[in-house]
């Protein structure tokens, strides 16, 4: 974390989510519906989209290691890459720092970061549910 806080000039503020909430929210139990639900995706789908299948996408977008059309939210989707090198002997271009450093830089320098709004409303509600269990 400490290079992504030298490139970003943040600290990050972790908030852990008990195994318990997360159970609720994954299916559907506890609703966290975004106020305004903004995340311009395609689902392919005019079905009303349930609170269970929306919390699983909302906190797929949260915790990146989520794949909840794989399997429970308390399981890793994150692969390596050594298979890739001992085979084939492919390398990245960039380390993931320097990938992130190279973003951060575009995202700023654009002037999208004074642009981009973001609205937080379901990440406060689960924060709220957070504490309030805490």
């Amino acid at each position: 974390m400490c290079g992504l806080t030298r490139i970003t000039g943040t600290e990050p503020n972790k908030l852990f989510i008990p195994a318990g909430l997360m159970d609720e929210a994954f299916d559907g139990k506890i609703p966290l519906i975004p106020s305004r639900p903004d995340a311009k995706v395609d689902i392919r789908s005019t079905r009303q989209i349930d609170s269970m299948a929306l919390n699983q996408f909302m906190l797929s977008c949260l915790v990146q290691r989520i794949a909840p059309h794989i399997h429970r939210w308390n399981k890793s989707v994150i692969f390596g890459i050594d298979r890739l090198r001992r085979d084939v002997g492919w390398e990245p271009e960039y380390t993931f720092p320097a990938a992130v450093e190279q973003t951060w830089r575009w995202f700023r320098d654009s002037g999208r970061s004074e642009q981009q709004g973001f609205e937080f409303g379901w990440e406060d509600e689960l924060i709220r549910q957070v504490r309030e269990r805490g």
